[in-house]
This record gives C-alpha cells, sequence and structure tokens, in this order.
C-alpha cells in the first residue's frame, strides 16, 4: 500500500469541525493507504477515527505553545527571506494591516511545520518503505505552502497536493483579493484538487498556466438509511443547517419567515435552525421582534452531523434553506439531498452544481429580496405535488452528484496513480 499523510486544521480534534467532511473520506481511503493524520492545532473533543487510522499529534503540540513557536521562527534568517520574497511581490498589501497580519501568521506557521518535518525526519523515514509519498493539505492553506516547499526540495520522492473549498479557494473574499503564497503553492504542488465545478473554473481562469494542475473531485456525504417525510398537519415546517456567522445571512430567512407569516394570518409556519455561531444572541432578539404569533421558530444549537440526518428523519421537514453570500458546494445541501428534501437557496460558488433551479428546489441570485423567496415558499406550500417531484429530484442528484461512497472511491483510485 501507498503512504498518505493528511494534514487538517485540527481533526481529529472537533476544534475546526472538520469531521462532517473528512471521516467519510478517510474510510475509503484507508482501503488504499496508509493513512496518518497530523493536525495543525488541537481544541475541543477528539472524534473517534476508523481504525487503521494513525494521528501524528506533535506539531499540534507546537503550536500550542504559540509565543514560543513564533519567537523562535522569527529568530531565524530562513523566515526573513520567505517573508520578505513574498512581501515585495505584492507590494500592493503595504497599508493593508489585515493582509500582512495574514501574511505574517502563514509565513510563520509554514516555515515552522516545514521545519517541524524535516526534523522529525518524516520523509526520511517513510523512503526506507515507499518510494513516493503523498503528502495532502485539506485546505489550500499554510500547509500547503510548507509541502509545496517540501515538493521543491524532493522532487521525485513526494506528490504534493491540496484541496480547495471556499474561503481558502476564492480570493475576492479576503481583502485586497490577497492570500499569501497562492502562486508558490501553485507552482510547486503536483494537484489542487476543487470540490466544484465553479471553483475549478474560477482557478483555472485566475491562473491559466497551472490548468493542467487542477482537478475536480467533489466531497460527498453518506447515503441515508431512510428519507425524510413531509408535514401531515396544517404546519408547513422549514429546516436551516450553518455556523451563524454573516456569510450565511440567516438574517435573511428571519425576513422571509416575517414576509409569510405577516402576509398568511391563516397559516401556520415552522422553521428550525441547526447550528451555532457568535450572532446568536441578535438574530433572537431579532426573531422576537420580527416574527408573528403564527410563525413558530426553534434553535437547535450545534449537532453532531449524524444528529442532524437524524432530526431530518425522525421530525416533519418540507424544505431545507440555505442563503450565505458565498460558498463553496455546501455539505449542509447534501445532507438534506440524501434525505430527499427540496432546496431553497443563494445561487452561490457550487451550490447550483446541487440544486437545479425548478427541479428539486430554487435558487435565487445573491441580492435576492425576502419576499422573493416567501412567494416561491407559498407555492410549494400550495402545490404538494411539486414539493413531491422535488423530493424525488433531490434524491436524484444526491446519488450523481454527492454520494460518499461514489465520490471518494474515485478520488482514492485518481490517488492511487499519482
Amino acid at each position: 500500500m501507498k503512504k498518505i499523510f493528511i494534514f487538517t486544521s485540527s481533526f481529529p480534534f472537533d476544534k475546526a469541525k472538520e469531521d462532517s467532511f473528512l471521516i467519510p473520506e478517510l474510510e475509503v481511503l484507508k482501503k488504499k493507504f496508509e493513512v496518518t493524520i497530523i493536525p495543525m492545532r488541537k481544541g475541543g473533543k477528539e472524534k473517534v477515527l476508523p481504525e487503521g487510522i494513525v494521528v501524528d499529534k506533535e506539531f499540534s503540540k507546537l503550536t500550542s505553545k504559540k509565543n514560543i513557536m513564533i519567537l523562535k521562527v522569527l529568530a531565524s534568517s530562513s523566515f526573513w527571506s520567505f517573508f520578505l520574497k513574498e512581501f515585495f511581490s505584492n507590494l500592493r498589501i503595504m497599508f493593508c494591516v489585515e493582509c500582512l497580519k495574514n501574511l505574517l501568521i502563514m509565513s510563520v506557521y509554514t516555515i515552522s511545520l516545514k521545519k517541524w518535518m524535516e526534523k522529525e525526519g518524516i520523509l526520511r523515514k517513510c523512503l526506507n518503505r515507499y518510494k513516493k509519498i503523498i503528502f495532502y493539505s485539506y485546505w489550500l492553506t499554510f500547509p500547503a505552502v510548507a509541502i509545496a516547499l517540501l515538493k521543491k526540495d524532493n522532487k521525485n520522492q513526494v506528490v504534493a497536493i491540496a484541496r480547495a473549498h471556499g474561503f481558502d479557494l476564492y480570493e475576492y473574499r479576503q481583502k485586497k483579493n490577497y492570500i499569501p503564497y497562492r502562486k508558490l503553492s501553485l507552482q510547486w504542488l503536483d494537484k489542487v484538487i476543487l470540490i466544484s465545478k465553479n471553483g475549478k473554473e474560477y482557478l483555472t481562469k485566475k491562473y491559466p498556466i497551472f490548468a493542467e494542475k487542477f482537478e475536480y473531485f467533489p466531497m460527498g456525504v453518506k447515503k441515508a438509511k431512510a428519507y425524510s417525510n413531509f408535514s401531515r398537519d396544517d404546519v408547513f415546517r422549514i429546516v436551516s443547517c450553518s455556523f451563524l456567522v454573516p456569510l450565511k445571512r440567516v438574517h435573511l430567512i428571519i425576513q422571509t419567515m416575517e414576509i409569510l407569516g405577516n402576509y398568511t394570518r391563516e397559516l401556520k409556519w415552522e422553521w428550525t435552525h441547526i447550528g451555532d455561531g457568535p450572532l446568536k444572541n441578535s438574530l433572537l432578539e431579532l426573531v422576537k421582534n420580527k416574527c408573528p404569533s403564527n410563525v413558530k421558530i426553534n434553535f437547535l444549537g450545534e449537532l453532531e452531523n449524524f444528529e442532524v440526518i437524524k432530526y431530518y428523519q425522525s421530525n416533519p421537514v418540507d424544505i431545507f434553506i440555505l442563503l450565505s453570500e458565498t460558498e463553496g458546494r455546501p455539505v449542509s445541501i447534501m445532507e438534506a439531498l440524501s434525505v430527499g428534501l427540496p432546496i431553497i437557496c443563494s445561487n452561490v460558488g457550487g451550490v447550483s452544481e446541487l440544486v437545479e433551479n425548478g427541479e428539486n428546489g430554487f435558487l435565487f441570485p445573491v441580492n435576492v429580496c425576502p419576499k422573493e423567496i416567501a412567494e416561491k415558499i407559498l407555492f410549494l406550500r400550495k402545490n404538494p405535488q411539486i414539493l413531491n417531484s422535488m423530493k424525488n429530484k433531490s434524491i436524484e442528484i444526491f446519488f450523481r452528484e454527492a454520494d460518499a461512497e461514489s465520490n471518494y472511491t474515485k478520488f482514492a483510485e485518481f490517488l492511487e496513480k499519482l
């Protein structure tokens, strides 16, 4: 078997909430590779891993003593030559404090990780057993830069790849459209794995010189053992699942529920949100002030992924809604598809690869007015036969686009050939 090192943000620790992404992938990869997980930091509970997966926590011990690590790196000449070369190549960030801070942090962690890998002799030890080793950064962040540098120094022994999702991919989501060391990463990584067709198109258009390195392999979730059921009483039930942060725009859902409640006083509505975050208190206050008495609101807080699926299967749900300002290819939508929910969402990122407008839900432009959303929801409530047709289409799209076993098997077969 081949050897693969996977660099995560915190997994198997749950600080970065990566388990919904990684566990289904690991269950497939471990059949073809000897897998070692290297988390960049610790925090939260440690997840139970599929049998046979090894975890190396030593680097996360270094980052837990962040101040000592930073001082050691700043004292090295290699850090300053690395940092200044990037800075002088991007002078447009000179007066952007946030950009400079990001560059400094990314430089420190990149050099720290590379030095740690060299000190630990990870490559040297493995080459005694394997002709080539795959180094796989799960995010296109500083671990991707570090393994790109490792590839540069060890061209024939290392295969260096990284996944790219959303915040780590789309430069327009960052100040000054700047992500440090982007060109260096693309130059030395063997492959960049995009989770959406939209992401591949974006990166190809922006960096056509590296186009042959970009590959599309979507993520997936496990197929559900049972599907959701529609409401059978006089209540129409809507569910959403996301972090309560600005880019998810949960306030638009509240505004939509306010419109539905006020303009259809004779009808009963229920909206349930799964997820937590810094905006929770302000959103609860908004609900209190805006939503009329015929709209029931439930905030369930954070649930494990299996609990989310169990909720969909155990409670009547009519539609799933997500109105984000930007997305990659949301796991929350894939989970909703797996249980056959029709989807209402904003047409951003790779969302349109999972939702076909008018077929398994409705897509809205990013600047949509809540009134337009409310009108479509009311239309679906009044047309249960269309809602049922959308349910069947969601199940069809799940197996075509988001089935973990299928998607990750194709990805594992691709990795074997590298």
